[in-house]
């Protein structure tokens, strides 16, 4: 059974000084290795880990008994007995994240029969490496007989999509019609800062706790894995996301790609329906209740402004209620206490939307 996130946590900050191990393992390694010294081999590992933990995975059939344990395995073209399916759902992740946060909707779309992988990549590196490498892995699926995807981006995520999907190298803007790309029906673009984020700036945080969540939920705990954030890249990604960059000025100056659907979905933690605005415009006046609500909208979903998720460009905008992590997936304590009392697991408000965007598979 899957150990709670309140427990990750505290492996976690227990866990950071065993980045000292690499250094008493690497040691016994021989001498082909000396003329490299211990830190040289410690960040050489640390790099073939990082590199055989990126490209797209395949999600193994869900357990009904337990939807708990879910397992990923590499999408490959060598494998006569694991063929790729004809059409993928692929989620991309965004900054500093394990890839936990597509548990509850892999779940749940792999149960209505979509076939689910995620796209795993050093995302601190620049957005557009990032973007690139995904181009890389769709030509590998497309090579491995997967004809079209549907991409799913949580975040920074839907940056890296877009990226790819406009970017002269790789879709040149042209989502369908490439004889070595799958074609692209739907992007979905969750909780995504087109306009970009001031929390960008606390991403060291989330750089520590994503490397060492990887780490616990990895069934080989290479002890070198743990120096993967001084490999994945120097924080060029939280920089290429703050508002005004030249990354997100120069991106979102691209045209709008062709042949794919495009939808937002937008979350709010608090925000303000008809009653509230009515509510506060009694109390205080018009003026009141546009502060408030100005307000709000700066909070947004606690780490991207509904402004910054906003894109013009987009088919259809669905707003939900929920932060930016919890819309996807709930906290563990929640859900215990709800398995305590005899409740179904709660699902983030994004889920059912990505669900019902994206419909039944096709046969």
């Amino acid at each position: 059974m899957r150990k709670s996130r309140a427990y990750r946590y505290f492996a976690a900050i227990v866990g950071l000084p065993a980045l000292c191990c690499p250094c008493f393992a690497l040691a016994q390694d021989g001498e082909d290795d000396e003329r490299l010294g211990w830190w040289g081999r410690m960040i050489e590992r640390a790099e073939d880990v990082l590199d055989a933990r990126t490209g797209i995975r395949l999600l193994a059939r869900v357990d009904d008994e337990d939807d708990t344990a879910l397992s990923w395995f590499p999408l490959t073209t060598d494998d006569p007995d694991a063929p790729a399916p004809g059409r993928l759902v692929v989620l991309i992740h965004g900054l500093d994240e394990p890839g936990s946060v597509w548990d509850e909707l892999a779940i749940d779309l792999r149960r209505a029969g979509w076939r689910v992988a995620r796209f795993d990549y050093p995302n601190d590196q620049p957005i557009a490496d990032s973007a690139l490498l995904l181009g890389e892995s769709l030509r590998r699926a497309r090579e491995a007989g997967v004809q079209s995807v549907e991409l799913v981006g949580h975040s920074m995520g839907g940056l890296v999509a877009r990226d790819a999907l406009s970017n002269e190298a790789i879709y040149n803007g042209a989502a369908r019609g490439h004889e070595d790309l799958p074609d692209v029906h739907r992007l979905v673009k969750v909780g995504t800062p087109n306009k970009g984020s001031s929390m960008a700036t606390l991403r060291i945080f989330g750089e520590w706790r994503e490397h060492t969540e990887r780490w616990l939920t990895w069934d080989d705990r290479d002890e070198k894995s743990l120096l993967a954030p001084l490999v994945d890249g120097r924080g060029e990604a939280g920089r290429d996301i703050r508002p005004g960059s030249a990354y997100l000025e120069e991106l979102n100056a691209r045209e709008r790609p062709e042949g794919v659907e495009i939808v937002l979905i937008v979350a709010a933690v608090a925000p303000l329906d008809d009653s509230g605005r009515q509510f506060l415009g009694r109390i205080g006046g018009e003026r009141l209740a546009e502060t408030v609500e100005g307000l709000l909208k700066q909070v947004g979903d606690g780490a991207v402004p509904v402004e910054s998720a906003l894109w013009e460009e987009a088919d259809e905008v669905v707003r939900v209620r929920g932060a930016h992590r919890t819309m996807l997936k709930r906290f563990g304590p929640e859900q215990w206490v709800r398995g305590l009392l005899g409740q179904d697991p709660a699902r983030g408000a994004a889920v059912g939307v990505v669900l019902e965007v994206l419909g039944d598979p096709p046969e």
